[in-house]
């Protein structure tokens, strides 16, 4: 009877230690492009892409500024079992640092966790203008932006349909300091807009999708601004 006791004890001694390797080798992320960082006048463009993901969960975007204490900045949710190339970006808005640090913190649906490698973005463009918030990306009336300003200066702005068509065009003064922008979008049709904001050689577009019907409201994005 004690043999056969301990058959049994290390019969499913053994089965918890399968289980256990099981579990791990089936949690897993390769990437067919690492995580890389590309400068642009307004923010960092973070992309990277995987060609098979096992039970991923999520990817937690983290910055440094020294290399040693990460913030998170961003969790875009993964693809979880995939066998197809999964493509992932993330616009960090925030960054104005002449060196910053990247890295992904691989999130898996059993709550384990690991890191991708660190990369390092050392800044060439100084930025005059960066955004700090948008409402969001999927608008049916006010597409709100704010946006810092490190001297007083002017902003151009133009906002065209997906094909290239203006739509209208403005200026506006800003301030040293926190802007706010609203640009109203009630009266145009359903679709994809891109919105080109230019303050001296600095340029950004951003992609917003508008919803709902038009509503014949004001061509006027707000009572501060001037038709350019």
């Amino acid at each position: 009877m004690t043999t056969t006791l301990n058959k049994g004890k290390e019969l499913v001694f053994s089965f918890l230690i399968l289980s256990l390797l099981t579990s791990s080798a089936f949690a897993e992320i390769t990437y067919s492009k690492k995580l890389s960082a590309e400068e642009l006048e307004m923010g960092v463009l973070l992309e990277w892409k995987t060609t098979q993901e096992v039970n991923s969960h999520l990817f937690v975007v983290e910055s440094s500024e020294d290399g040693t204490s990460f913030n998170e900045i961003a969790t875009l949710l993964a693809a979880g079992t995939s066998e197809e190339e999964m493509d992932y970006r993330f616009f960090d808005l925030h960054a104005d640092g002449e060196k910053t640090f990247y890295r992904l913190r691989e999130v898996y649906q059993d709550g384990s966790s690991g890191f991708s490698h660190t990369i390092i973005l050392s800044r060439a463009i100084p930025n005059r203008i960066s955004i700090i918030n948008i409402n969001t990306s999927e608008v049916e009336n006010d597409f709100l932006i704010t946006l810092n300003a490190k001297v007083a200066t002017k902003l151009h702005y133009t906002v065209s349909t997906q094909f290239g068509d203006l739509v209208y065009s403005y200026s506006q003064d800003l301030q040293e300091g926190t802007n706010s922008i609203s640009i109203p979008m009630s009266q145009y049709e359903e679709g994809i807009y891109k919105i080109l904001l230019q303050e001296g050689k600095e340029k950004e577009m951003l992609v917003i999708h508008k919803i709902g019907k038009a509503q014949g409201a004001e061509n006027m994005a707000t009572s501060k601004k001037i038709k350019h």
